[in-house]
């Protein structure tokens, strides 16, 4: 879901907004990634599962440049 509140606070430009958040087009000097996962299913190692979880884009830094440690942008496809 993508809000005009969540545009105006990130001030990107309408145009941009979609490729970067679609993971289209990447920010400068972001490093996105993804996990792949493992485990058991009905009491069987089934090895690895793929990538049940999102695709991370990167971490949300405050404007003092701080970083949480908490807040990332992650797209689930």
């Amino acid at each position: 879901m993508i809000s005009l509140h969540s545009c105006i606070s990130f001030r990107f430009e309408r145009p941009v907004f979609p490729l970067l958040f679609s993971g289209a087009e990447p920010l400068a000097g972001a490093l996105p990634y993804a996990q792949c996962y493992g485990g058991h299913q009905f009491g069987m190692w089934a090895g690895q599962l793929g990538d049940g979880r999102a695709i991370t884009l990167g971490e949300i830094i405050n404007s003092k440049s701080e970083r949480s440690g908490y807040s990332f942008l992650s797209l689930k496809v």
